[in-house]
C-alpha cells in the first residue's frame, strides 16, 4: 500500500503531535466524531495489541486512556510518543514492544462502552 494513500496509527499519531500534521482528517468510526490525537491513540493501543497477538474488538482501548486525551497529562503522553516511536517500526523493535507489554500493565487493562458511561 503506498505511503501517501495510508498512514500507520504510530506514525499518525508522531506527526500529529509533533504539528507535521493536522489531525482532524484521521478519524475513529463512532458516535462521538472522535478525530485527531484521540483517533489516533485508539488505532495506536489496536495496533499494539495486535502485535502482541491480543486482538481486541475496536471499541475496547485501555482504561487509562478512556475519556480521551484531555484527560492525559503531558508526562504521559510522551510516553505513549515513545510507545508511537517503537511501534512505528515494529519488526525492528520487537523486543522492546515486549518488554512494554510485560512491565507497563496500565497499557493492557482495557475497558469499553459496555463497561463505562458514555
Amino acid at each position: 500500500m503506498p505511503d501517501d494513500k495510508f498512514s500507520f496509527a504510530a506514525q499518525a499519531w508522531l506527526d500529529i503531535r509533533n504539528g507535521k500534521v493536522k489531525g482532524e482528517h484521521y478519524v475513529y468510526q463512532d458516535a462521538k466524531e472522535t478525530n485527531g490525537l484521540d483517533a489516533a491513540l485508539i488505532y495506536l493501543f489496536l495496533d499494539f495489541h495486535s502485535l502482541m497477538n491480543n486482538e481486541i474488538f475496536y471499541s475496547f482501548r485501555p482504561k487509562h486512556v478512556y475519556r480521551g486525551i484531555g484527560q492525559i497529562a503531558e508526562e504521559e503522553l510522551r510516553e505513549i510518543d515513545c510507545l508511537a516511536e517503537i511501534l512505528a517500526e515494529p519488526d525492528d523493535n520487537f523486543d522492546k514492544l515486549l518488554d512494554i507489554w510485560n512491565t507497563q500493565k496500565r497499557f493492557r487493562i482495557l475497558t469499553s462502552p459496555f463497561n463505562e458511561d458514555f
